[in-house]
């Protein structure tokens, strides 16, 4: 390596441990201060695409892609009831046929499980929302107030407004697949948000392995 390249690096760990240092001293003042500053640049692109969420459920709907499903949905009824075999790592597997993208329910808890993955031979995959891959399109509301958010792990929310979310009610967005037929049968709620954890707050939305399943279409 250079002696210039290895002289830039030199400086730049020598300026890290400075900051490092400081931030400790001073209580993490100076981290707080660039937390402020670059949390509003970091929410741009989550609040772009929660926006080109609903441009996408727009134009889905103006083409009638789903219109005939969603001028339904008040009225239909799930695809199918699933008995629960048990877990297998970060999935829910359950007797009975359903397609990918579907989602599942717990009819007794009134909660989304998952979404199904797989389907064959009568034996059904459900990914948990509480997977690290599944993200979920939420609504916090509260005393007037409500905001967009995303649902990360089963318990966790990063919104797109820069608000205190603590103590709003979380639900399932009209942009989740068929999110609208799930709030008209209950079945919509998340949970509360009790706690903040860095860029993330917290729901109080617990894991439990449901006894049987909904299944209701997804796109």
């Amino acid at each position: 390596m250079p002696v210039r390249q290895v002289n830039q690096l030199v400086a730049f760990l020598f300026v890290f441990a400075l900051i490092f240092t400081l931030d400790v001293v001073s209580s993490q003042f100076i981290s707080s201060i660039l937390y402020r500053f670059l949390n509003p640049l970091s929410v741009i692109p989550f609040k772009s695409r929660i926006f080109a969420t609903h441009v996408v459920e727009g134009i889905k709907i103006s083409l009638n892609q789903n219109g005939s499903e969603r001028s339904h949905q008040p009225l239909q009824l799930p695809l199918g009831d699933l008995v629960v075999l048990g877990l297998r790592g970060e999935y829910i597997v359950a007797v009975g046929e359903s397609k990918p993208g579907d989602v599942a329910v717990d009819p007794d808890k009134g909660r989304l499980v998952g979404i199904v993955r797989n389907s064959d031979n009568q034996v059904t995959w459900i990914e948990s929302i509480f997977s690290s891959q599944v993200i979920v399109q939420v609504t916090l509301e509260s005393s007037g107030t409500k905001t967009d958010g995303e649902l990360f792990l089963g318990n966790r929310i990063r919104v797109y407004e820069n608000i205190d979310v603590i103590g709003f009610e979380v639900e399932i967005s009209d942009t989740f697949p068929c999110g609208t037929l799930l709030k008209n049968l209950g079945y919509a709620k998340i949970g509360r948000v009790i706690d903040r954890e860095g860029i993330y707050y917290i729901v109080d939305n617990s894991f439990t392995v449901p006894s049987r399943l909904l299944i209701f279409p997804g796109y």
